[in-house]
């Protein structure tokens, strides 16, 4: 499988996701600011960086963990599902 975060910048949110997803961080208590400022790619992305996709690991499952900024765009969600069913079908 393969698991794609993605939100509006790509830099903050989902960067925590890809780090949570990963076991990179606690998940029994509040995160320190700075645990959450050495997360990778965090708040360290720029506006070009937005819809490529960044790999961040693969988990525990051997699955890969990417992060994808989509910025205001309305296609890169639908284009994502159905990039996964492309990816289904050749399984």
């Amino acid at each position: 499988m393969i698991y794609i975060y993605n939100d509006y910048g790509g830099t903050h949110t989902t960067s925590l996701a890809a780090a949570y997803h990963l076991n990179k961080l606690p998940v029994n208590r509040k995160l320190t600011k700075e645990e959450i400022l050495s997360v990778d790619y965090f708040n360290k992305l720029q506006t070009s960086d937005m819809g490529k996709l960044i790999f961040h690991g693969v988990d525990e499952n051997g699955d890969s963990v990417y992060t994808v900024g989509r910025g205001s765009s309305k296609v890169v969600v639908p284009a994502l599902k159905n990039l996964s069913i492309i990816f289904q079908d050749k399984l």
